[in-house]
C-alpha cells in the first residue's frame, strides 16, 4: 500500500511538471504581439500603406504603396516608348534623305567628276601670269587664253546643269514630304473624326502648355500614332476639367431680408397683467374719457 501511494505521488508529480513545462512553452511561443480583433473576434488586417505619386499632369494622387512602383514604372515606360518611337522616326527620315542623296550622286557621278576635272584645269590657268607670258610668246598665250575661256564656259554650263538637278531633287523631296503629310492628314481624318486645322492648333497649344514642347519639336512630328496619342491626352484632360467643374457647388443667390424701419405699435397690456399702479392709472383714464 505505501508503495502504491508513492507511485501515485510520483505520477502526479510527473503530470504536474509536464503541465508546467507545456505552460512555459506556451508562454514562450506566445511572446509575440496578439493580433487586433474586431467585434466578431476575427483578426483585423493592418491598414494598407498609402503614398503620394506625382503623375504626368503634375498632380499628386494617393495610391497604395505596393502600386507606386508599378505606376512609376509604367509612366517611365510610356515616356521612353514615345521617345524611342520619335527617335526611330527621325532616324528613318534621315536615312531616307541620305539614301536619296547617295542615289542622286551615283546617277550624276560622271558629271561631278567632270566638274572636278574642270576645276583642276582652271586652277592651273589661274596661276599663269598672262602679261608676262604674252610678252614672251604672244601666240601661245593667246591660244592658252582661249582654252582657259572655253574651260570656264564648260564649267559654268555644267555647274548650272547640276544646280538645276539639285533643285529638282530638292523639289521632289519636298513633294514627297508633302505627300506623306497629306497621307497622314487623310489618315488622321479617319482616325480622328473632328480633325481640322483648328483641331491641329488646339493640340499644338495643348502640347506646348501641358508638356513643354517647342514649335520646332512639334513641327517635326509626322507620325500619326504620336498625334493620336496627343489627342487622347487632350480629350482626357477635357474630361478631367469637366468633372472638376461638375463637383463645384452651384452658387445660390441669397437675397437680404427686408428690414422694416420704425417702431412697431405698442400692444396694450391686459388688465390681469397690470400692476396696481398701472391699473389705477388705466381706470382714471377711462373715467376721464366718459
Amino acid at each position: 500500500m505505501p508503495d502504491e501511494l508513492l507511485t501515485n505521488q510520483a505520477a502526479d508529480t510527473t503530470v504536474t511538471d509536464a503541465v508546467e513545462v507545456n505552460s512555459d512553452n506556451h508562454e514562450i511561443e506566445g511572446t509575440g504581439e496578439a493580433p487586433e480583433l474586431d467585434e466578431s473576434g476575427n483578426p483585423i488586417e493592418p491598414a494598407e500603406e498609402i503614398e503620394e505619386v506625382e503623375w504626368e499632369d503634375g498632380k499628386k494622387y494617393s495610391v497604395p504603396k505596393a502600386l507606386k512602383g508599378a505606376l512609376m514604372k509604367n509612366a517611365d515606360y510610356t515616356q521612353k516608348t514615345q521617345q524611342v518611337a520619335e527617335q526611330r522616326r527621325q532616324i528613318e527620315d534621315a536615312q531616307k534623305q541620305l539614301q536619296q542623296q547617295v542615289e542622286f550622286q551615283k546617277a550624276n557621278i560622271s558629271d561631278y567628276a567632270k566638274i572636278q576635272s574642270l576645276d583642276d584645269k582652271l586652277g592651273v590657268f589661274e596661276k599663269i601670269d598672262w602679261q608676262a607670258a604674252s610678252s614672251q610668246d604672244p601666240a601661245a598665250t593667246q591660244r592658252a587664253w582661249m582654252q582657259y575661256q572655253q574651260i570656264k564656259d564648260q564649267r559654268t554650263a555644267l555647274g548650272q546643269t547640276m544646280s538645276q538637278k539639285e533643285q529638282q531633287q530638292a523639289i521632289e523631296m519636298q513633294q514627297n514630304t508633302a505627300k506623306q503629310i497629306e497621307e497622314g492628314r487623310l489618315k488622321l481624318q479617319k482616325e480622328i473624326p473632328d480633325w481640322s486645322p483648328k483641331k491641329a492648333e488646339e493640340l499644338t497649344k495643348f502640347a506646348q502648355e501641358k508638356f513643354g514642347f517647342t514649335p520646332n519639336e512639334l513641327g517635326q512630328v509626322s507620325d500619326v500614332r504620336s498625334i493620336k496619342l496627343l489627342n487622347m491626352a487632350y480629350l482626357g484632360e477635357q474630361v478631367i476639367q469637366k468633372a472638376k467643374q461638375s463637383k463645384q457647388p452651384t452658387a445660390i443667390d441669397v437675397k437680404p431680408s427686408t428690414s422694416v424701419s420704425g417702431r412697431a405699435p405698442a400692444t396694450a397690456k391686459s388688465e390681469d397683467r397690470m400692476t396696481d399702479a398701472e391699473w389705477t392709472a388705466y381706470r382714471q383714464k377711462q373715467r376721464q374719457k366718459k
